[in-house]
């Protein structure tokens, strides 16, 4: 199983750089309003939503705070990476003591895991940093999490847990 060990760090390492890429280069948060044939969509861009920004909005530039929980995810994304190809690097250059091989990927892998539930509650940080109360808007304005944001987390949790599972593999051998 050892063969796999290395490719696993660097699949989950590649994964927390999409997710990463995807945070930032893609909408972020999109907000849809209205009824019947009036209805608009406002897309906010990953950028603003993590460190905020301006950004226009019905012809008007805007500055919107960022999600304070978003910046803080891309962090733990950023540590998750650098961890993991630190440690496939090391790894691979035969450098590291099995018991602290396990400690790092598991860690790793937590701080993915935790990462990626932030990445989920980035949404409501946004929406509620930039003064929107869902109670207030009523039915007819909501928002939700982009595709791109989804799909970032569950890299993030893919990621992680393949992290955390390697080392379980490793003990066979």
């Amino acid at each position: 199983m050892k063969s796999y060990s290395k490719f696993l760090n660097f699949v989950s390492a590649v994964m927390y750089l999409v997710s990463m890429i995807l945070l930032v280069a893609t909408t972020g948060v999109v907000l849809k309003g209205g009824s019947g044939m009036f209805t608009m969509t406002f897309n906010f861009k990953g950028n603003v939503v993590l460190f905020g920004g301006k950004q226009d909005v019905l012809g008007q530039t805007v500055t919107l705070k960022g999600s304070t929980v978003g910046m803080i995810a891309f962090i733990l994304a950023i540590v998750a990476l650098v961890g993991c190809a630190a440690f496939a690097t090391l790894k691979a250059l035969g450098k590291l003591d099995n018991k602290i091989n396990n400690a790092v990927l598991i860690s790793m892998g937590v701080i993915a895991i935790i990462a990626a539930i932030m990445v989920f509650v980035t949404k409501s940080d946004f929406l509620k940093a930039n003064g929107y109360d869902q109670s207030q808007a009523g039915e007819n304005l909501k928002g939700a999490l982009s595709g791109s944001y989804i799909t970032a987390g569950v890299l993030l949790i893919i990621g992680g847990l393949v992290n955390a599972v390697d080392p379980v593999l490793t003990l066979k051998d």
